[in-house]
C-alpha cells in the first residue's frame, strides 16, 4: 500500500472494482447452513499498530468456515509446538481439492492442515490434549482475533467445536471485524 494512500479509501475502491464478481458458486456440501446472500461482500484489514479498517457488508455476520483453517493451525502450534503437531500433519502441497478427507482414509498423514482432513486432525489434535477445554479454547481465540465475543452459527452443533470430526455442519465461527 503506499503510504499516503488512506485504508478506508483503498478498501472502498476495491468493493466497488470487485462486488460484481460473480464466479464463485454457492456451498452445496453444508446444507444446514442457509445461503449467503451473494451480494453480500466486505473487506477488512489491521495494522501491525491495531487500527482496523472496514468496508462494505462489514457489519453483516459471516461463517468462517475454511478461513478458520489457519487459525486453528496456529492455535495448535502455540498449546502443542511445532514437533507435536507436525506428527499428526504434514506441510505438503496437495492436488486435492481443500474440502477433501481421503488423506484420513489412506494410510498417510494429511499434506497439510489447510485442507479438511489436515483441519480435522488439528481439531482432534487440539481436544485430545485436553478435551474439557478445546472448544472453549478455540472459541477464546476467534473472541481475541474478533475483537468481540465469538458466536456458533445457529446451525452448527456447538458439540463438535473442538471433536475433530468429520461430521457437518463443521463447526464455525460467525462474525466481522467490529
Amino acid at each position: 500500500m503506499q503510504p499516503d494512500r488512506d485504508p478506508a479509501a483503498l478498501l472502498a475502491d476495491l468493493i466497488e472494482r470487485f462486488r460484481h464478481l460473480r464466479e464463485g458458486k454457492d456451498t452445496e456440501y453444508l446444507p444446514e447452513f442457509p445461503a449467503t446472500d451473494p451480494d453480500t461482500f466486505a473487506i477488512a484489514m489491521a495494522t501491525v499498530d491495531g487500527k482496523v479498517f472496514a468496508a462494505g457488508d462489514d457489519g453483516h455476520l459471516m461463517t468462517l468456515q475454511s478461513m478458520s483453517k489457519p487459525f486453528i493451525y496456529g492455535l495448535a502450534l502455540d498449546r502443542l509446538g511445532r514437533e507435536a503437531v507436525h506428527r499428526k500433519v504434514s506441510v505438503e502441497p496437495t492436488g486435492e481439492a481443500f474440502n477433501s478427507i481421503i488423506e484420513l482414509e489412506e494410510d498417510h498423514l494429511p499434506y497439510n492442515p489447510m485442507i479438511n482432513s489436515g483441519a480435522i486432525a488439528m481439531s482432534a489434535l487440539l481436544h485430545h490434549a485436553d478435551p474439557d477445554a478445546a472448544a472453549g479454547q478455540i472459541m477464546e481465540m476467534f473472541s481475541a482475533y474478533l475483537g468481540r465475543r465469538a458466536e456458533m452459527h445457529p446451525a452448527a452443533d456447538p458439540a463438535q467445536l473442538g471433536a475433530g470430526t468429520a461430521t457437518r455442519p463443521s463447526p464455525t465461527c460467525c462474525g466481522t471485524s467490529r
